[in-house]
């Protein structure tokens, strides 16, 4: 039976015991066709390795740009000890 066909079973079922029975055959069949489909799990691996890829390319640059601003925080804080007399070296 296809999903459909499933579907319209359940929906007409009017047994307790088989309506159940016939939601978890629809369940089961709708999740076969897509969380267990090989469609979605590459579509799933093909996600996954853009989020990480973007990842690593924000962290690049995060790190990139950390640098620059831990220089210039350190080069006023050394700029504003000479202001005051205190010696900085390096």
């Amino acid at each position: 039976m296809d999903t459909q066909e499933l579907y319209d079973s359940y929906i007409s079922a009017t047994d307790r015991d088989e309506k159940a029975e016939l939601k978890k055959a629809y369940s089961d069949a709708v999740q076969k066709l897509t969380l267990g489909s090989k469609q979605y799990r590459s579509l799933l691996d093909r996600f996954t390795k853009a989020m990480a890829g973007a990842n690593d390319k924000a962290l690049a640059i995060a790190n990139d740009t950390m640098l620059d601003i831990y220089t210039m925080n350190y080069n006023q804080v050394a700029d504003e000890c000479k202001k005051v007399g205190i010696r900085v070296d390096g």
